[in-house]
């Protein structure tokens, strides 16, 4: 019955972007509501933990939503006028969506692994231990590869010249950033050293 009354909500739309967040904003209050039990794992060690549970539900809801969101772009794709511009921009645009998808999984992964121990400036919080499941596995930093898929990926889905110079102006200023940060992980994070050296890659893997 659900998906009934998004299909009837979506009815409405004028065009195939407002179809999708039509199905992106449902989606969000579907998954959350149905994946609440989820952030009773972040309870186990409240105190380490609890602080992180709305986001890490909220994120995961999110970004199932996208989904649904993309489902109606393509039905609404090919019930408007927006089919007259062409497969190429179609694609373009649904690969956008697939790589915010991408983008949202995986920072919403890193960010829980990390814990208690992700911090926004460009140094390691006192005691912080080192992580290297995951995401870890593949890049060293995947929250910035997060950030550049998602840029990329909202450039591509509104088809956005602007959008994209400053996703691709991302890459070298996470490069310089996480020169500086390594310097201080291995410093105050035990077996940083030996993590980067078994992990060449900062951001994007098999590149750099």
């Amino acid at each position: 019955p659900a998906f009934v009354i998004l299909l009837w909500l979506s009815q409405g739309a004028q065009s195939s972007l407002r179809a999708a967040f039509i199905g992106w904003l449902f989606g969000c209050g579907y998954f959350a509501a149905g994946l609440y039990w989820v952030g009773f794992a972040f309870l186990v060690e409240a105190e380490r933990f609890g602080a992180i549970m709305p986001l890490a539900v909220a994120g995961l809801a999110a970004g199932m939503a996208l989904f649904p969101g993309l489902a109606l772009y393509l039905v609404a794709l090919g019930g408007t006028p927006e089919i007259a511009e062409g497969v190429g921009l179609g694609l373009a645009r649904v690969t956008g969506v697939i790589l915010v998808v991408a983008g949202v999984v995986i920072g919403g992964w890193s960010v829980v692994l990390l814990g208690q121990d992700l911090s926004i400036f460009p140094h390691p919080v006192e005691e912080a231990r080192l992580v290297d499941r995951g995401p870890y596995r593949l890049v060293r930093h995947p929250i910035y590869l997060a950030v550049i898929l998602g840029a990329l990926g909202l450039a591509l889905a509104f088809l956005s010249t602007a959008a994209a110079i400053v996703a691709l102006v991302f890459i070298p200023f996470f490069m310089a950033k996480t020169g500086f940060e390594e310097d201080r992980l291995v410093e105050q994070v035990a077996g940083y050293r030996e993590y980067r050296s078994a992990i060449p890659y900062r951001i994007i893997p098999w590149v750099m």
